[in-house]
């Protein structure tokens, strides 16, 4: 949780750990009465600043996971656990709505919620008739401080429940899962005011009664914002628990929340490392002060390359590419003279070289003239490093790597009237703090390295291939 003043800097940052409980090869999920609580706790805290005033907050703002929605009752409160964008149970038992969906129309995307949401329901039919909303996930925040029910265009088309490039929600797909369009949130601007705090929110965090809350947008799209990505002057290279790369078509899409081009996103690259420093030093996952570092640290003592370690990130399953659930995670290459620094290396370049491979043709074909590295992962110049020498471009690292929050400050910020254009903003508020040239000597050496990657990719996806098919002969 972050706090701008009116010109976009950050004042105050408090951060709370997000559990997320994996279990098997398949479950992703997080308990949205927990997220909640975390963030009563962080505005409190932030609140007890002697420096913050409550009464100075002009506006709240939030972006959150996309392609996930939250069956809550009238009062707000969830209804069961959230099944996150990579939770795949949902393919080893499809329900018939599911399939009615895939005869009728087409097989919903996995970036899409259609699936995690009829497995959900599937399980608990109930909760067709307890669930007042369907809420994505800072909507469902929102719904907490301010009691209304909203989403934005971005969030809506997220879900894959909606038509008009997410302007509404599609009485088909709708009828099919047979789910009541009033138990959807209505659609509306990023920028317009959903409400104020209410006065139990306001008990419960501090925060003045009545303060604005604005709709916001998803993570994603507000990291674009955030990030002043727009094409062909520079993409946002998106280093969270996912990696993304993308933009806004042009500067007038920026400015009027047009089209958003995303080039690819794979699955796993801050939660690989993530799930390497805990490997290396248990107790560190969860903690992002401690986790990344480690592994940043440990990578700076190997070399370009890792000694030879290729590292295939696919954690969680992948999305990257086509969609495969069951893409396993692979170390390969490994001898008894490697260690722990490069086992950190091989982790981090092999991120780095996923994200990229995925997106070839975009950065053959689209004219890119910068990238902009956010996200938690962006605090990490060995990324910025990497990524000049693989992508070839200058990569641009803000002062404020957290874009999403930066994004929906600018959002909020318009939303009552201390800006005018959020383009303008944008190019105001996202400060340069430095600039990675690719240089000559990396370009060559990583050119090496990922052309290792690609063909270990290769020969690991048919295997892959192999084992699906004698599963499925098997069975």
């Amino acid at each position: 949780m972050l706090a701008f003043d009116l010109s976009g800097r950050p004042v105050k940052t408090v951060v709370a750990p997000t559990e997320v409980r994996l279990s098997g090869e398949d479950t992703m999920e997080a308990y949205p009465e927990r997220w909640w609580s975390q963030t009563v706790q962080c505005l409190r805290e932030l609140l007890l600043d002697p420096h913050f005033r409550p009464n100075n907050i002009r506006a709240i703002g939030l972006c959150g996971v996309m392609h996930t929605v939250i069956p809550v009752d009238a009062t707000g409160r969830a209804l069961a656990a959230a099944p996150l964008w990579a939770d795949q149970r949902y393919r080893n038992n499809p329900s018939p709505a599911y399939q009615a969906v895939s005869d009728r129309i087409r097989e919903p995307s996995s970036n899409s919620c259609i699936g995690r949401l009829t497995w959900l329901l599937d399980k608990d039919p109930t909760l067709k008739t307890r669930a007042r909303y369907l809420l994505p996930v800072k909507d469902f925040l929102r719904y907490k401080l301010s009691g209304v029910a909203a989403t934005d265009c971005y969030e809506a088309g997220g879900t894959g429940l909606c038509g008009n490039h997410g302007t509404q929600w599609s009485p088909e797909l709708l009828d099919l899962l047979e789910i009541p369009v009033d138990s959807l949130p209505a659609i509306l601007r990023p920028d317009s005011q959903a409400g104020g705090v209410t006065a139990a929110a306001a008990e419960a965090t501090g925060l003045p009664a009545g303060t604005p809350v604005i709709v916001g947008t998803s993570d994603w799209h507000a990291a674009l914002l955030g990030s002043n990505a727009f094409l062909p002057a520079r993409a946002s290279l998106y280093l969270g628990t996912a990696g993304v790369l993308g933009a806004f078509r042009s500067h007038r899409d920026l400015g009027d929340f047009g089209e958003a081009v995303c080039f690819g996103a794979v699955t796993s690259t801050g939660s690989a490392l993530d799930w390497l420093a805990h490997v290396i030093e248990p107790g560190t996952s969860g903690r992002p002060d401690v986790g990344a570092e480690s592994v940043s640290q440990l990578a700076g003592r190997s070399d370009v390359g890792a000694h030879g370690l290729v590292f295939l990130p696919h954690l969680m399953g992948e999305r990257g590419g086509s969609i495969r659930p069951n893409a396993t995670g692979t170390l390969t290459g490994l001898r008894l003279n490697h260690d722990r620094c490069d086992l950190a290396r091989a982790v981090i370049e092999g991120t780095a070289m996923w994200l990229r491979m995925v997106t070839t043709k975009a950065v053959l074909s689209e004219r890119i003239d910068a990238l902009v590295a956010t996200g938690g992962g962006a605090r990490d110049p060995l990324n910025a490093t990497i990524a000049a020498a693989i992508y070839q471009k200058p990569v641009i690292v803000p002062e404020v790597t957290e874009a999403g929050a930066l994004g929906v400050a600018i959002l909020a910020a318009k939303g009552v009237g201390i800006i005018e254009d959020q383009a303008d903003a944008a190019a105001n508020w996202v400060r340069t703090r430095v600039i990675e040239q690719p240089t000559p000597e990396l370009v060559d050496r990583y050119a090496e390295v990922f052309e290792r990657f690609i063909r270990t990719e290769q020969v690991l996806r048919a295997l892959e291939q192999m084992a699906s098919s004698s599963s499925v002969a098997v069975a």
